[in-house]
Parts: structure tokens; C-alpha cells; sequence
């Protein structure tokens, strides 16, 4: 743990000097500044679907744990863009992307592994049902 605390803003450090060097101080800044800004938007956007998220659960109970973690990866991935830094930039941007495009709060889509747009409907499927006797198979 320990090992993390020091050696993660370590690595950072790195980073933005090696960044620093290729591009020089005025790009590596501008970078960290729309970094951060991203970030910002990425936190609101977060933000509104987690507010949206906790009103619809008031409603109705979730239906997935991915419905409740998605938004909380979204903030987590806009906190990540926040801190200057190449490797913290990565992270967060992976975060942001994977916490995809489409809110399960404001749609009222499903997530993951739910049974279809109303779960409380049945699901059908056709076909036939044959029963033999496993005896006369052998």
C-alpha cells in the first residue's frame, strides 16, 4: 500500500516530465487544463445520472448491480481526469469510455443481464417440447 502512495505520484511525475520534454510546457499544460476540464463535464454528466438514478430506485428497486455501478464509475473516471498526470489521465479516460454513452438512469433501460424493457413481463419461447423416456434411448 504503501508502495502505491509513493510510487503512483512517482510515476506521474515521470510522466509529465517525459511529456514535458516531447511536446514542451505550453502544450503539457494546455493538456492538464482540458484534462481537468474534461474531467469536470465528465463529473456533472455523472452527476445528473446518479441523481436520476437514486430517484428511479425510489420508485422501483434496481435491477442489476451494474445499473448502480456504472454511474459511480463515471465519477470515479472524471475524479481520475482531474489529476494532472499522464498515467491518472489513462485511467480516468478508460473509466469515462467504459462507463459508456448510454444512462441506465435517464433512459430507463435495463443493464445487463435483465430479461428484456419490462421485467415484470413474461418471457415467451416458442418451440416445441418433446418428452422421451431415457430407457427406450439406450
Amino acid at each position: 500500500m504503501r508502495l502505491l502512495f509513493i510510487g503512483l505520484p512517482l510515476l506521474e511525475l515521470l510522466g509529465l516530465m517525459v511529456v514535458t520534454d516531447r511536446i514542451g510546457l505550453p502544450a503539457t499544460l494546455l493538456e492538464i487544463v482540458l484534462s481537468c476540464a474534461l474531467g469536470m463535464i465528465v463529473i456533472r454528466r455523472s452527476g445528473r445520472s446518479i441523481k436520476a438514478l437514486l430517484q428511479r430506485f425510489q420508485k422501483t428497486p434496481p435491477n442489476s448491480l451494474w445499473s448502480i455501478i456504472r454511474p459511480l464509475q463515471g465519477l470515479l473516471g472524471g475524479l481520475f481526469l482531474c489529476v494532472p498526470g499522464v498515467l491518472s489521465d489513462l485511467i480516468g479516460l478508460y473509466l469515462a469510455i467504459s462507463a459508456g454513452g448510454r444512462n441506465d438512469a435517464e433512459t430507463g433501460g435495463t443493464g445487463r443481464g435483465t430479461p428484456g424493457p419490462n421485467p415484470k413481463s413474461p418471457t415467451i419461447i416458442e418451440g416445441e417440447f418433446v418428452q422421451e423416456d431415457l430407457e427406450r434411448l439406450n
